[in-house]
């Protein structure tokens, strides 16, 4: 069983961002302000969710108590102010592959698909919170074709299957 005292400050650092990171990546997605709040949520209480489950990994347990940790979580915060979104989005994508990289190298196979597969579901859960297009909800899809697209690049550097489910 892996817990953080297998990783040094960078790598452990380099956990912690990539969630955040990837739910961000949505955040500039859904540039609107209702679409920005909605996101938001659905992330923090996607984070809230997954730590109340008991079968996570003793490494998965680790993440998310300093996810509690809310003072060492805005050390961590990307300023989006004065982020360029394309050169932001980069910047995530390489962190993502940079924590699957570490998981690969320190954590079991175990531990590194659950840890996957959570900042995979926690961007899927922030994409759907919001709804684009149509008429009071009427003809509106949850993931548009910016998200599908996001989604994708996110599912392949984690190599998770991205099967979307039903619109």
């Amino acid at each position: 069983m892996t817990t953080r005292k297998a990783f040094t400050p960078d790598e452990w650092e380099t956990l912690l961002v990539a969630p955040m990171s990837a739910g961000m990546y949505v955040l500039l997605i859904n540039l609107n302000v209702m679409g920005f709040i909605k996101s938001a949520k659905a992330l923090n209480d996607a984070i809230s969710a997954v730590s109340e489950r008991s079968d996570n990994t003793e490494l998965l347990r680790d993440i998310l108590a300093d996810y509690q940790n809310k003072e060492l979580m805005k050390q961590f915060a990307p300023d989006l102010y004065d982020a360029d979104p394309e050169l932001f989005k980069e910047d995530i994508l390489e962190r993502m592959q940079d924590a699957v990289d570490i998981l690969q190298e320190k954590a079991t196979a175990e531990e590194s698909r659950q840890i996957r597969q959570w900042i995979f579901d926690l961007v899927l859960t922030t994409a759907r919170a919001t709804r684009d297009g149509g008429f009071l909800g009427i003809g509106s899809v949850r993931l548009n074709d910016q998200e599908k697209s996001m989604l994708a690049d996110i599912g392949g550097i984690l190599d998770i299957e991205t099967d979307l489910g039903p619109e």
